[in-house]
């Protein structure tokens, strides 16, 4: 018995529905999974976060438009601060500050953890020293820092810091990778948004 052209167009179309409906299952469950996953990383992070102790910031690219300045490289092979000194804020430093005086309240330590210029000698490690302290007196005024480390281009930050499992802002991604505590990248992550929903 030979079925009709209707029988046969009706079970290609049951076919081709099964295999749709089929396929957006496999992908509703697919992005159900990676939800998942995604829930109990924020879930483990928060819980992370709720253990921080000392919260460091870099500084050039992090909190301070260094490599926004105009002929910063060129200051910086001349010796000259006025880049280092002149950088403008990267955030919001009132709120910055605001957030953090209260972090020290509860007991939340802060520090910076910045590098001096590459090959730079004494002398101008010295200027330069001097150019970002007084660019944090100028930005966060009534801040007193629990840590300041200003040290050699390309010392390992992990191994400066008194806290290893602090947090760290920075925008290099071979600090942040060295770094055992919590490395975020504030390029990505808005510093003030990070404070705001996970510390404060």
């Amino acid at each position: 018995m030979t079925s009709s052209p209707l029988c046969g167009r009706a079970l290609r179309r049951q076919i081709a529905q099964r295999t749709v409906k089929n396929f957006v299952q496999m992908i509703i469950d697919k992005h159900l999974n990676l939800m998942y996953n995604t829930i109990r990383k924020i879930r483990k992070w928060v819980a992370k976060m709720k253990k921080i102790n000392t919260i460091y910031f870099d500084m050039d690219g992090t909190i301070a438009d260094l490599y926004g300045q105009e002929n910063w490289l060129q200051d910086i092979l001349t010796e000259k601060t006025d880049a280092y000194q002149n950088a403008k804020p990267l955030t919001d430093m009132k709120k910055l500050e605001k957030i953090l005086l209260e972090l020290q309240t509860k007991n939340v330590k802060i520090g910076i953890i910045t590098w001096l210029g590459k090959n730079a000698n004494q002398s101008y490690k010295n200027k330069t020293r001097e150019a970002k302290h007084n660019w944090l007196k100028k930005h966060l005024p009534n801040l007193n820092f629990d840590e300041i480390h200003m040290v050699q281009y390309g010392t390992p930050k992990h191994l400066i810091a008194k806290d290893r499992n602090g947090i760290l802002f920075d925008d290099d991604i071979t600090v942040r990778e060295k770094w055992q505590g919590i490395a975020i990248n504030p390029e990505v992550q808005n510093i003030l948004d990070v404070l705001y929903t996970e510390v404060a």
